[in-house]
Order: C-alpha cells, then structure tokens, then sequence
C-alpha cells in the first residue's frame, strides 16, 4: 500500500458539504496527495467527487445548487432558499391536498437526477481509487459499510442515493430493501478506513447531525479539520451561506497547513509591523488603561481584559487585533493581509469617532432601556446583528453620559468581552499612525 497519500474522511451534515469543497480546493493546491476517501451522507457524496478527480464539476454543482435540484418541494415551503413551515403554509389547501396525494416525504428524485448527471463511477475504478460509503438498511436492522469493490458496476449512484437519505426524504429502495442516512450510523466513517490498513488520514468535520463517532487516532497521522464557525442548517441553501461555507472551508484548511494565522479571523503575518506595535503596548498610556480595565494591581496584567479564548496567546498584539476586528464587525470569513487589516481597523474606527451614531433610532433606546431594568433578556447575537459593539459603546456614552465606568457601559463590556482589548488597540493604532 502506498504511504505518501492520505486518506480523507467526509463527514454528513447536508449543505454544510459545501465546506469540504473549500478545504479540498485548499488540498489541491498544496498538492496533497489523496489515495482514497470515505464519507456519510452529503460526505459519500462529496468523496466520490473526490474519487474520480473532478474538482471542476464539485465546484460547479455546489455553485449551482438549489432547494429543487435535491427535492421536489412546493415554492410556497421555500423562502430565501430554505425550507419554510410556517402556520399559513401549513394550512394551505393546495399543500394539504398534494400531501394527501403525494406524501409528507420530500421526493428525492432531482438528486437522484444530479448524481447520475455528475457522478464517473468508471473513472472512480479504473482510478483504482479506495471509496467507502456508509449507509443503514433500514429493512434488516443493521448499517452497512460499504467499499467500492463490494458495489456492482453500475449500482453506485443507487448507494450514494441510500447513504443521503435522510428521515424527512421519500425512503431509497434497493433491490427490495429500503436505507436510511448512513450518518445514522457513523457521521464520520474514521474506524473503517483505519480497519482497512490505512494510517494517515485528513478528517473534514462539519458538525453535522448524526452519530459523530470520536476517530480513535492512535497509531495514525491524522490532521483534523473542524469549522471553525457555523455553517448554518443540513438544509439552508441560501448561496450565500453555501458559498462562505465554500471559503470557510477553505481559509480554515490553509490555516492547518500554515497558510494564515489567527483564531476567528484570517490573515498573514507581519512580524515586523507586530514588532512595532508591541513597543506602544508599553508605554505608560497603554498601561495605564490596562491597568483600568482589569483587576487593580501594581503590574497591569493585560491577560486579565482578554476574552478567555485570547488570554494565553503568546503575543498579544494579534489577540488585540482580533479584538478590534471584533468590535468593529469586520468581515471574517475573508483573507486579510496584516497590515491591511489594521488600516481598515482603524479607517472603520475613525469614521465611527467621526460620526454620531443615530441614537435617536428606536434600536438604541429599547437597547439601554433592556440594560438598566432587563439585563437578561439581552441577546448580544441579536445587536450584533445590527450594529458593533463600539457603535453601541458611541451610541451609550451620547445616550447615558461619557463617564468611563458607568453601569451600561460595564454591561456592554460584559456581554461583548473584546471591548477592552479594542478599546487599548485603538489607542495603539493612534500611536502607530500619528508617530
């Protein structure tokens, strides 16, 4: 057996596929060689695109995709490109009537269609290519994990059909026996690749529904790969959210093989811009707002302001950065150059200094009135939604008085924890730009 490829395992969770698009373009491009795969769900799916080596038609199907090219649903049901229940829906005589006749079941046969479209199981063999897929026989109770070798020529599609069959999807039949989503089994199918002989894997978990058996990596090489954000619903397939999914997956593998830094953002490095900026970390202005933002002691302890997961960053610089990322909503699912980053940190910076937030808005009374008497009911993902936190932070100083340590304040910066780290990289930047 050959030991310089990897072999690649897909996990299920619907149009969260899109991710492993993403991370295989990023495989592609170190060149690194993959001698066979295996997967569950939209995962076996996703491995047989990469068995007969089609990058191209992956890409193509996940830019194209829509609700309709996997299930025949009516239009009222879909909105925004998801599926949609609500009660007027539910209560429509013409969807009653065409599930009287039809079915609950959403009927699969546009994905039957687009696998028999695109799918090269002749190429896949004459690969010699190593493809295992796993699904559940729903009629003798047992899951069945399956190689290519096992299969009939001509009989794949059926099987990928079989492993993609979740409960909500008309039942797959084959040969007289009905299967279900092999995620039902195993959502990532680690231990039968290893029971195969296999020792250096690349795993791409999407955080899927299923069951997402822990890989038993002893005695491997194995390089795991994880979304490291959410990738939204197994049936959302809004394009937008399938093609961050796509970049995700992407900047996320590229991060594992040293191709950009950073935790909740992307970016390369500037060492010698980090270097200068860690200069005006200590000065006595920088220190002494650390000094007001965390516990008092003789030392400022800069640790003490960072959110949790930035605390122990061995340079807190970047950790700064993100905070100021952070508070200012920048994009993240986007490569970032380093310096350019921090020009347009400090651009968005500067034009929410220069311009008073519009306080008058409704959104913003009913905010710092759920501050002061219903602090509970807050939900910052909801804010953050509509606006950054530094806006937020402008828009209560205005509302509530410029006082450094009053109670809404206090409250924002608990409920956004990289305020702190903003407010200090801000000033740095002021350093750093007006030498």
């Amino acid at each position: 057996m050959k030991k310089d490829g990897y072999t690649v395992i897909l996990a299920g969770g619907g149009t969260k596929g899109a991710y492993q698009i993403g991370a295989w373009r990023a495989l592609e491009e170190e060149k690194i060689p993959i001698l066979a795969a295996a997967g569950a769900s939209i995962g076996a799916l996703n491995a047989a695109l990469i068995g007969q080596d089609d990058f191209k038609t992956a890409e193509k199907i996940w830019e194209s995709i829509n609700i309709n090219k996997v299930v025949e649903i009516p239009e009222k049901l879909i909105k925004n490109g998801r599926i949609h229940l609500s009660r007027d829906v539910l209560t429509d005589p013409q969807i009653l009537s065409s599930a009287w006749k039809n079915g609950i079941l959403l009927d699969t046969t546009p994905l039957k269609n687009l696998i028999k479209e695109n799918l090269n199981e002749e190429k896949i063999r004459n690969r010699g290519f190593d493809l295992g897929i796993v699904t559940v026989n729903r009629t003798d109770f047992r899951p069945e994990e399956l190689f290519l070798n096992d299969i009939k020529e001509g009989m794949l599609e059926h099987f990928l059909l079989a492993s993609s069959s979740l409960p909500v999807f008309k039942t797959t039949e084959i040969k007289g026996k009905k299967y279900l989503d092999g995620a039902f089994h195993d959502n990532i199918p680690f231990h039968m690749m290893k029971g195969r002989g296999y020792k250096r894997f690349i795993v791409i978990d999407i955080s899927g529904l299923g069951l997402n058996r822990r890989p038993e990596i002893a005695g491997t090489e194995t390089i795991y790969i994880k979304n490291s954000m959410d990738t939204g619903g197994i049936l959302d397939f809004n394009p937008v959210q399938i093609k961050e999914n796509q970049n995700l997956g992407y900047l996320d593998t590229m991060k594992i093989f040293g191709k950009n830094e950073g935790l909740k953002y992307f970016y390369k490095p500037n060492l010698h811009t980090e270097n200068k900026l860690t200069t005006y970390l200590y000065s006595p202005e920088i220190q002494g707002m650390i000094r007001e933002y965390g516990v008092p002691s003789k030392e400022p302890i800069l640790k003490e302001i960072l959110p949790k997961e930035y605390r122990y960053w061995k340079n807190p610089i970047p950790a700064l950065t993100e905070c100021a990322a952070l508070a200012l909503k920048l994009p993240r699912i986007t490569l970032y150059d380093y310096d350019n980053l921090l020009d347009l940190i400090y651009s968005r910076y500067m034009e929410v200094e220069k311009s008073r937030p519009a306080v008058e808005k409704p959104v913003f009374q009913e905010f710092f009135h759920l501050i002061k008497v219903k602090m509970r009911e807050l939900n910052p993902e909801n804010m953050r939604e509509k606006l950054s936190p530094y806006e937020l932070i402008k828009a209560g100083e205005i509302i509530t008085g410029t006082a450094k340590n009053n109670m809404e304040k206090r409250a924002l910066i608990r409920l956004f924890p990289e305020l702190p780290g903003a407010f200090i990289f801000f000033e740095i930047l002021k350093m750093y730009n007006n030498p």
